[in-house]
């Protein structure tokens, strides 16, 4: 099963072995190609019915540790504003806690991640 997260457009992000995909385009018969998020990386990935179909080459770019978990807890907070009534802040804090302290350098501040709750709902 793929791992998905939410973008800032409400689109979908794809996780593969700690990359991230962003999606780029979509045939009629349901493959869709997914490109690195980062945009000098030649790296794709072909998916059909969430499923791995094929990989077209390899990345140019080293893995960026703790962007993934940044990722899943800015996707849980978007997820959050729209499921709770609970203010902002709380929802900020308390993903924040499950992001690991090694990936804490990567995360945005405090107030660009509540503007971003405060725009999804």
């Amino acid at each position: 099963m793929l791992e998905f997260a939410a973008s800032q457009k409400i689109n979908r992000k794809l996780i593969v072995q700690g990359y991230i995909f962003t999606k780029h385009s979509e045939n009629n018969d349901g493959k869709s190609l997914w490109r690195c998020e980062k945009r000098t990386c030649t790296a794709r990935v072909h998916i059909k019915d969430d499923e791995i179909i094929h990989e077209v080459a390899t990345h140019n770019h080293t893995l960026t540790h703790g962007q993934v978990e940044v990722e899943r807890a800015r996707s849980g907070m978007k997820r959050r504003g729209e499921t709770t009534e609970e203010t902002t802040r709380p929802i900020v804090k308390n993903e924040l806690m499950n992001v690991p302290i090694s990936a804490a350098h990567i995360l945005p501040k405090r107030t660009t991640l509540s503007r971003d709750v405060r725009r999804h709902r």
